[in-house]
Formats: structure tokens, C-alpha cells, sequence
């Protein structure tokens, strides 16, 4: 796509726009403005089919803290988050997961549209972290983007931005499909890939860059900062978001870094404060522990929840209803399991448009 043409930059001007009312209105937002939500419970993973009413019943967790709720595929039951969502006025990230079978991506990318048309998505993501994973090259990820932006152009669905999230740190930068890897001269080898997105997703991990939790924040600032700056170089103004960042509350120690259930909480209260201040759009990782997980890494990739696998809370989390009615930034309160029409009477929401990354109606 081309980002001169006039259409485009309308959409990325209501796009920064949406941003802008975010950062205006983000000292009286009483929530976090977004939660990576998979509802899989023990004995399930990634293909097993998931119904409506465990999406419901799982949602029904998390409905209370988050403005947004973002996907990872929109497959096996994915699919149909945002109608769910929908009912508690959550509006939803929808993605389409990107793998090497062609026919799983067409059949991401079908339902992604459709569930658009349905309504309640209110921007597309198309691949998560499918570059640097090699599961797609620069040029199919590409083809992915444009392929989904024209589909959602045809049936009317202009104002919705595709995006695509991708991490940044040490690591995935050193990968030759990283997005943010540089050449030998210094110049990002993937750099077309801003070209295509009208919003870009970052994965930011002070925990993987083994940072103490004491410092994180700033850490993940300056993370945020190289990552902007990154963008700019090639498209001056490309909202940025940051699709993941988050703290293990078990596993082992990576340098500074120490997994703690009492280190999560802290770094999740850093990270939203950080976020109000800065007007930066964050979606915490994640909604529940996932057991199905390989340990991974200083075996910490099951303990990323803010709740544990079987709906549990970890931790107090700010009750929006209270900060939106007192006006405080501390009342915390365990989140209790909602109904749809109690979460509805209670939903707070500001004058922004939809407090949504992707809404244009203003335009």
C-alpha cells in the first residue's frame, strides 16, 4: 500500500488520532487499555476447538479491567471473540495467525474478515511475531497485509487498520528475520514491511532482556523510544503500539530479572501508570497462565497471567467502576466473575471515540 496516496493518510491520521485522544484523555482512563486474551483452559492448546460459551465463561474473568481484549488466531472458535466480546462492550484486536500451511493462513484470514463484517473488530492483526519465527518471509508477510487490507477495503471496512506485531530486544533483533535487524550498514533489512501495516504492534519484554523489575519500566520506555524512532526513519508519524509486554509470576532467574508473583504485580502497576502518563497504548500478556506451554525459556512461559489457568486472580487489579465513580488511582479490589449486564452497567468508558486504536469516526 501506498502511505502517500490521500485515503491512506486519512486512515493513518485517524489512526494517530485515536492515539491522541488516548494520551489526552489517559490520567482519568480507569482501565488498562488492553489484554492478550486466549481462552483455553487445562488440556487444551492452540487447534483445539473452543466453544462460544467457554469464550463467555472465560471472558467473563476479564471483561472488568481491560478496554480491549486482543486475539492470537481466528481459528478452531477464535473466531468468534469479538461476538462475544461484543456483548460486554469489549472491543477486540482480531488476529490472524500466520503459519507456513497456506491453507490454515486463507482460513485465518476468512474468518478474521468475516468476524469483521460482523462487527466488533476494530483492527486486524496479521501475523504475530511470523517473521521473526521464519514462519513467513519478508514478502508473504507482505502479501498477507495487502491481501487482508483489500479484502476489508471491499467490503467496506476502510476505517479498520492492519497491523502487525512483531518483538523487539536483543534477541529478536540479532534474528535475521527480526523486523528491527539491521544490516552490516546499519539499514533495517525489513523496513518495507512499515509501508504495508497502518499501525504497528511491538512485543517488549524488559523480563527477556534480564532487567530488574525495579528499573523495567524505564527500560521498556527506552524500548518503546528505539522502536519509534525505528519507524519513524522510514514512516515519520506510523502509530505504534505496544502489543505484549509483561512479567512471569514463577520460573527461574534471568539476570536481574526475577520471575515472583510479587515482581509481576509490580511491574503490571509500573506499566499501567507508565501507560496512562505517556498516553502509550499497552496490551498486558496475558489474561491466564497457559499450562498446554512448553516451560521455554527459565521455564517461564506458563506463568504470564493475570490470572492463574483456572480463572484465579493473582493479584488486586483496580476496580474501574470505583476509580471512574471516586475518581482514585489506588482502590484496588480482587476482580470477582461478572455477568454481561453487570459488567455493561459498570463499564466505564471515556469521551474518546470508542477508546478505540482504530476507531476514525471522528474523522
Amino acid at each position: 500500500m501506498d502511505a502517500t496516496k490521500p485515503g491512506v493518510l486519512l486512515l493513518l491520521g485517524g489512526v494517530a488520532l485515536a492515539i491522541g485522544c488516548f494520551a489526552a484523555s489517559a490520567r482519568s482512563a480507569p482501565i488498562l487499555y488492553g489484554l492478550g486474551f486466549s481462552p483455553h483452559v487445562d488440556g487444551q492448546g492452540p487447534g483445539t476447538p473452543v466453544s462460544q460459551s467457554q469464550i463467555e465463561d472465560r471472558l467473563s474473568v476479564v471483561a472488568f479491567p481491560a478496554q480491549y481484549v486482543r486475539t492470537w488466531g481466528s481459528r478452531n472458535g477464535l473466531e468468534l471473540i469479538p461476538d462475544t466480546a461484543a456483548t460486554y462492550g469489549i472491543p477486540v484486536a482480531q488476529c490472524a495467525y500466520l503459519d507456513s500451511s497456506a491453507a490454515d493462513n486463507e482460513e485465518e484470514k476468512a474468518n478474521l474478515i468475516a468476524a469483521a463484517v460482523r462487527g466488533n473488530v476494530k483492527w486486524a492483526v496479521v501475523g504475530t511475531e511470523a517473521l521473526v519465527s521464519g514462519k513467513v518471509t519478508e514478502a508473504q508477510l507482505i502479501g498477507h497485509l495487502q491481501d487482508v487490507r483489500n479484502r476489508l477495503d471491499a467490503a467496506g471496512l476502510s476505517q479498520i487498520p492492519v497491523a502487525t506485531a512483531e518483538p523487539y530486544g536483543q534477541w529478536a533483533n540479532a534474528q535475521p528475520g527480526g523486523l528491527f535487524h539491521r544490516d552490516a550498514n546499519g539499514n533495517l533489512v525489513h523496513a518495507e514491511v512499515f509501508r504495508h501495516v497502518q499501525a504497528l504492534g511491538t512485543n517488549l519484554y524488559p523480563f527477556h532482556e534480564g532487567t530488574a523489575v525495579e528499573v523495567a519500566v524505564q527500560k521498556l520506555a527506552d524500548m518503546y523510544q528505539a522502536v519509534t524512532a525505528a519507524v519513524d526513519s522510514v514512516v515519520p508519524g506510523l502509530p505504534v503500539l505496544i502489543a505484549e509486554t509483561g512479567w512471569p509470576s514463577a520460573g527461574n532467574v534471568n539476570g536481574q530479572a526475577v520471575p515472583s508473583l510479587e515482581n509481576e504485580e509490580q511491574y503490571f502497576r509500573q506499566v499501567l501508570d507508565w501507560s496512562r502518563k505517556e498516553g502509550v497504548p499497552v496490551f498486558w500478556f496475558e489474561a491466564f497462565d497457559e499450562n498446554w506451554k512448553d516451560p521455554g525459556y527459565a521455564s517461564v512461559e506458563r506463568h504470564w497471567g493475570l490470572h492463574y489457568a483456572d480463572g484465579q486472580g493473582k493479584f488486586a487489579v483496580p476496580e474501574p467502576a470505583t476509580l471512574c465513580l471516586l475518581g482514585l488511582g489506588t482502590a484496588c479490589f480482587l476482580i470477582p466473575r461478572r455477568t454481561r449486564l453487570e459488567v455493561q452497567a459498570t463499564r466505564c468508558r471515556s469521551e474518546t471515540p470508542e477508546n478505540s486504536l482504530g476507531s476514525t469516526d471522528s474523522v
